[in-house]
């Protein structure tokens, strides 16, 4: 169990990726805890999303549901219309993704809602005020659509708007939100069926310990992890030796530890812009207010003077800078003073990692490049 298994690449979507060397014993102990948090069965099959080089994949999207005896199905490419008739097609219960394709469902069946008219819309609602037992009979030419008897749908690999959880747990779809890094084997937390903490990443699973770091007032600060699913070490020591301190090793993450035992991640630490008033403002939440803005199709603050600075791509058919100014306008109603854009960039989409998140790094020179003057 101490041999090294393998050695995967961090993401490197906020600056050059670190070899992470990774024991048999780190991805074995990491199976066994998800065996016990994400109930799969031999009858399921998953829908294979990421690439393998990813530790996520790997170990959550492969290892573990072959280990239980589940189908697994690789869609040729990464597509729309290809996943969505893999799902179909092929009944997937069991799929891992990034956010980013969950908002694109999500916004997918909206759409269909709306134009639908008001039978649709009056089912939607039935099924939204329905007890759970009852959404399981009445959602199930909704649910039809994207497998049929959904086992569970996880999204991880950057942090999940509630508001994408709370639309999909009305509707009855057994989404929820997982946490980890490259460095932990990956998973690290993982949220149960009854979170009543949305915007929480779960409770950490069992035989791993979590600690916030120099916490604040409100219970902020950096998250420490240890457990057997901890790496070996990056492959440059150096590097190990910045992040790991007596078994524990820090994510880098800022989060907060609630009542119930759960997870809030509130934001990343190299990300965190201090204004020249000394007020911290955290990008991630910026963002989710952002994408929830309709006509927006991707959001990413980035700083610049001190100040955070939008970067918007709009949805097809709306003239891209009109409707950039009218967002910034709703944008800066809804967000308190320290937290207003004054400038803001155009781009048709924004850059992704291999895993499909966003590349942090790549965002300063992009801002320069399609500023709006």
């Amino acid at each position: 169990r101490d041999d090294e298994a393998a050695r995967i690449y961090t993401s490197g979507s906020t600056g050059n990726p670190k070899m992470v060397r990774l024991s048999h014993g780190n991805i074995i102990s990491n199976v066994e805890m998800m065996k016990k948090t994400v109930l799969i069965h031999p009858s399921d099959t998953g829908l294979s999303l990421l690439p393998l080089s990813h530790a996520m994949e790997l170990s959550v999207g492969m290892i573990y549901p072959l280990s239980r005896g589940v189908t697994l199905v690789l869609p040729r490419v990464v597509a729309a219309s290809e996943i969505l008739g893999a799902m179909e097609q092929e009944n997937i219960s069991f799929m891992i993704a990034v956010p980013r394709l969950y908002r694109n469902i999500m916004q997918g069946i909206k759409k269909k809602i709306d134009n639908a008219g008001p039978l649709m819309r009056a089912y939607a609602g039935l099924i939204r005020k329905s007890p759970p037992w009852l959404k399981k009979i009445i959602n199930k030419p909704l649910m039809k659509k994207f497998g049929g008897d959904i086992t569970i749908w996880v999204s991880g690999g950057s942090r999940l708007d509630p508001e994408i959880l709370a639309f999909f747990r009305a509707l009855g779809f057994p989404l929820r939100q997982g946490y980890g890094l490259t460095e932990t084997s990956p998973g690290v937390a993982f949220q149960q069926p009854d979170e009543e903490i949305l915007d929480s990443i779960g409770k950490p699973l069992e035989g791993i310990e979590a600690r916030i770091n120099e916490p604040d007032e409100e219970g902020n600060g950096e998250l420490w992890i240890k457990g057997p699913n901890v790496m070996m070490g990056y492959v440059d020591e150096a590097q190990t030796a910045e992040v790991m301190e007596d078994g524990w090793f820090k994510t880098g993450d800022i989060a907060k530890i609630n009542p119930n035992g759960s997870i809030t991640l509130t934001g990343r630490s190299k990300r965190l812009i201090v204004t020249e008033a000394g007020k911290n403002v955290v990008p991630e939440d910026l963002e989710v207010v952002l994408e929830r803005i309709p006509r927006v199709k991707e959001a990413a603050i980035t700083e610049k003077d001190m100040r955070p600075a939008a970067i918007l791509a709009i949805e097809e058919g709306y003239d891209p800078e009109e409707t950039a100014k009218a967002i910034i306008r709703e944008f800066n109603s809804i967000v308190s003073g320290h937290k207003q854009v004054a400038r803001y960039a155009i781009v048709d989409e924004l850059p992704k990692t291999p895993l499909g998140k966003v590349s942090l790094k790549e965002l300063p020179e992009l801002f320069d490049k399609h500023e709006v003057k």
